[in-house]
């Protein structure tokens, strides 16, 4: 049928030559590229192994590079043994001229002389043979780490701040918008309202809660939000809560910091119950705050965030520095209930009962760590604990603690159990002195301490050990005696020259016997031998992967000692020894350098062999035929040409049928 409006011929035409010339452009691609995949549309799984093969392709040639660089290494060190060994027959040769009786003072003299120039040859060569920066004969030296039990590296992991945003434990559990919606307490006038729930966004706020509580007005049953962070720079702090006053002064609510931070906390007075809190009482809480660059000074019952506590304190943390006379702690000077889920990185100075989280308390720490420095001048010194009557556990220090009597890392006096905590850093003082405890006292029912490490070095007079410093364990003033049954399992400690317990002793009057044998305890005490410095390796890369078959670890150190022929003479009987000896060490490393060049070799060849496989195998799937493709060439050509010609004449049937009418 012949029409004007639709000139279906051409439209064949045109499809036709639209599809020519896309397999004419690909096959021109292909021929002027070399190959037949050039995009993943060519054919996906294949340009996906491609790409995968050319990546190992450029790693192999990397770890080719690698080894020829290991393999100069190695004949650097080979070159300089081999020089050593040539000083060495040298030095032998001298020895064994010396040996002769022919030769006067003189003339031994004038063959040390020459020995000695040769040990200094010696000498420099193992110094200073070096490849690329890196030492070979003489590396660096390193103490491998110890081997902790598995216990002290859950508790780390228990303790991480970096989980939850500085904090032991989460601390934002408080929705911010809900926070917001209170009421804040710089809007009170002069006494508290109907509202159990308030914000504190501002220092204004929080100073307003300290006049109201030091005014004695009951925060009972009242819960008060930190709703942002808080600068209290240029404020000299006045506590919240002034048992001075009238012990009624005290705060009796809950103070819930939902994760944020009061900064620049200055107190500097010579009063005691001084800290951002002055007193708290039984049914008071104290939660989820931080407290950085801390600056606190008073008399007794001095802390960062609590000065004398009778509430719950949890999950908090107080940095900074603190100074008093008894009972300083980072977190708090002086508590009656445990303390969970805190910690405390600060400088603490007191006359005595000073510690890194309390000073003084009648219960326990939990969950809980601290930094720092605790120095007392008189007694009770602790990295965590000045003296403690409850539990320490899931506890660690590392602070450095100086103190003069029952001073330790951990707990300076502890009077229940000690479980799953760790005390790494060092304790100073006369006697009494322990890592984990000066005294351990207990006079009556059981005490248990298990799992606990000690890892500080202990410096003391008299009476102290490398774990617990001495035992207090009896009742009694005069026979009959009541003692605690006390127990240490799963103990460890860093060998060094104290004991791990000593110093047990009594209360009683006159020249008591120890009361308890502490053989047992000593058996249950392991030591954590420190590993001997070792040099270091170099390790090759000869792979392409990160596993033990890619790599090859060389031991390039050298030792040996020709001290002896210096300060002996070569006409010494023992010179004999020891050159036979430096020489057979040189034999021996340069057989271990020349088996280490071998798997080099070995590695290399290795290598090739797999670039050579690696390129065959991306050769097959990526690289063009150019006979095929140049066939293809001409067809699409023809193919074009053909289909632009039809196109052509299908373009005149319009005009065919113009003749009809």
């Amino acid at each position: 049928m012949l029409n004007i409006n639709t000139n279906f011929s051409a439209y064949i035409a045109q499809k036709s030559l639209n599809k020519s010339t896309f397999n004419l452009n690909q096959t021109i691609e292909r021929l002027s590229s070399g190959y037949k995949i050039n995009h993943a549309s060519d054919n996906a799984a294949n340009y996906s192994i491609a790409g995968s093969y050319e990546a190992k392709l450029s790693s192999y040639s990397f770890a080719s590079d690698n080894i020829a660089s290991g393999l100069d290494l190695l004949s650097t060190a080979q070159d300089t043994i081999s020089l050593m060994q040539k000083h060495g027959s040298r030095l032998h040769a001298l020895i064994t001229q010396a040996k002769n009786g022919t030769y006067g003072e003189q003339s031994l003299n004038a063959m040390n002389a020459e020995a000695g120039a040769i040990i200094a040859e010696i000498n420099r060569l193992f110094n200073s043979t070096e490849y690329n920066g890196v030492k070979l004969l003489n590396p660096e030296e390193y103490t491998p780490e110890i081997e902790m039990p598995d216990w002290y590296n859950e508790l780390n992991d228990r303790l991480d701040v970096s989980k939850n945003n500085g904090f032991i434990s989460k601390a934002n559990n408080t929705e911010q918008n809900y926070i917001d919606s209170l009421k804040h307490v710089s809007e009170l006038e002069n006494d508290f309202d109907s509202n159990t729930e308030y914000q504190i966004s501002t220092k204004e706020d929080l100073k307003k809660l300290a006049s109201l509580v030091n005014s004695g007005k009951d925060t009972t049953n009242k819960t008060f939000y930190l709703a942002a962070d808080i600068n209290l720079e240029g404020e000299t702090w006045t506590p919240i809560g002034n048992r001075s006053a009238n012990s009624g002064y005290r705060f009796k609510g809950t103070f819930d910091g939902n994760g944020h931070v009061i900064k620049n906390l200055k107190i500097n007075n010579n009063k005691q119950y001084q800290g951002l809190f002055g007193c708290t009482t039984t049914n008071a809480t104290v939660k989820n705050v931080g407290i950085e660059n801390a600056d606190v000074k008073g008399s007794n019952y001095i802390g960062i965030l609590v000065g004398y506590n009778e509430g719950i304190i949890t999950n908090c943390y107080t940095k900074g520095k603190i100074e008093g006379s008894e009972r300083i702690g980072g977190i708090t000077g002086h508590s009656t209930k445990d303390i969970d889920s805190c910690y405390s990185i600060s400088t603490v100075n007191a006359n005595k009962y000073g510690a890194g989280i309390v000073g003084f308390t009648t219960k326990g720490v939990i969950n809980s760590f601290t930094e720092g420095f605790v120095t007392t001048t008189g007694d009770y010194a602790g990295g965590l604990a000045g003296s403690i009557d409850g539990k320490v556990e899931n506890c660690y220090s590392t602070a450095t603690v100086k103190g003069v009597n029952i001073v330790s890392a951990l707990a300076a006096r502890a009077g229940d159990a000690i479980k799953n905590s760790y005390a790494t850093g060092d304790a100073e003082g006369y006697e009494f002195v322990g890592g984990v405890a000066g005294i351990v006292k207990k006079t009556s029912g059981d005490l248990n301490l298990d799992k606990i490490l000690s890892t500080g070095h202990i410096t003391a007079v008299q009476k102290s050990g490398s774990l617990i410093g001495g035992i207090e364990n009896t009742t009694g003033r005069s026979a009959p005696y009541s003692y605690a049954n006390i127990t240490i399992s799963n103990a460890l400690v860093v060998e060094q020259e104290l004991d791990k317990i000593s110093g047990a002793y009594t209360t009683a009057t006159g020249n008591a016997e120890v009361p308890y044998d502490t053989t047992d305890w000593l058996n249950s005490v392991s030591y954590l031998k420190t590993p001997e410095p070792e040099k270091k390796s170099i390790t090759l890369q000869v792979g392409i992967h990160g596993n033990e078959h890619s790599s090859i670890t060389v031991n390039t150190a050298l030792e040996y000692d020709l001290s002896y022929i210096l300060e002996h003479g070569i006409e010494s009987d023992g010179s004999y020894n020891i050159i036979n000896d430096f020489m057979q060490t040189l034999s021996a490393k340069a057989t271990s350098f020349g088996a280490v060049s071998d798997r080099l070799n070995s590695a290399l060849e290795s290598v090739h062999t797999d670039i050579t496989n690696l390129t065959s195998s991306l050769s097959t799937i990526k690289d063009a035929d150019i006979a095929k493709i140049s066939s293809k060439f001409i067809q699409q050509l023809i193919l074009q040409q053909a289909a632009a010609t039809l196109m052509a004449t299908a373009n005149q049937n319009p005009s065919i049928a113009l003749q009809l009418i």
